[in-house]
């Protein structure tokens, strides 16, 4: 086996887009979300609301939106 070579078993990491964010949402956490708003209705209470009020984005969030509004922007400009 001294002839085989090192193996590079890394991988870069993919680069976020919204796309991306938004099927993490749809598969990992929109089920809890229902759950928290089916018993908000019975509590009387906005469990999804205050977690939007009250959340921050992260750097890498932040620079999604910011890329977003630019594109946006260009798009009206057209």
């Amino acid at each position: 086996m001294k002839d085989i070579g090192k193996v590079k078993l890394t991988m870069q990491p993919q680069k976020k887009s919204l796309q991306k964010v938004w099927e993490w949402l749809e598969k990992y956490v929109a089920p809890s979300l229902k759950l928290f708003a089916e018993v908000g209705k019975i509590e009387k209470r906005d469990y999804i609301g205050n977690l939007v009020e009250n959340g921050e984005m992260n750097i890498t969030q932040k620079q999604l939106y910011d890329d977003y509004i630019k594109a946006r922007k260009l798009e009206e400009r057209r």
